[in-house]
């Protein structure tokens, strides 16, 4: 009896420490807008999570100056209804940018300035979170063909 009780608890621990893994990422990353042809689907949800590792340090640039700024749109789609999307017999083509459930904005290095990933709050009234890309952020960028500078 006891070490069942032990066993259950050992596993529920595991669950929980494995959760939030799998959390930590979305499934589908649609990138839009000029100079895009067409949209960009990041779909591997392990370079998902490794662009946002990549983007975890604050950028010290004002939203003023980003609005000036050429920039691609970002849709976000997280939890467990995109895990299976394209085997359900849709395509990536049908998603639309609204469809996401957060948005934000790449904005390439431009006059100088370097790049920066924004990520829409969640929360009503709260301003984008800016953030700056790592090298290994923007390999991953341009391995999808998403242009690094803009001049």
């Amino acid at each position: 009896m006891k070490n069942s009780f032990c066993i259950r608890l050992v596993f529920v621990a595991l669950l929980l420490l494995v959760t939030p893994i799998y959390a930590a990422a979305p499934w589908i990353i649609r990138i839009s807008g000029d100079p895009l042809a067409k949209p960009i689907f990041m779909t591997d949800w392990h370079e998902n999570q490794k662009l946002l590792v990549a983007v975890k340090q604050a950028a010290d640039v004002s939203e003023e100056s980003l609005a000036k700024r050429p920039h691609l749109k970002l849709a976000l789609f997280w939890g467990p209804d995109w895990i299976n999307y394209t085997k359900s017999g849709k395509t990536l083509e049908q998603l639309r940018h609204e469809d996401g459930n957060q948005f934000g904005r790449f904005f390439p290095a431009y006059r100088g300035a370097e790049a920066v990933f924004t990520l829409d709050s969640p929360a009503p009234n709260h301003a984008p979170q800016r953030r700056r890309i790592d090298e290994d952020g923007l390999k991953l960028l341009k391995k999808y063909g998403l242009p690094l500078s803009l001049e």
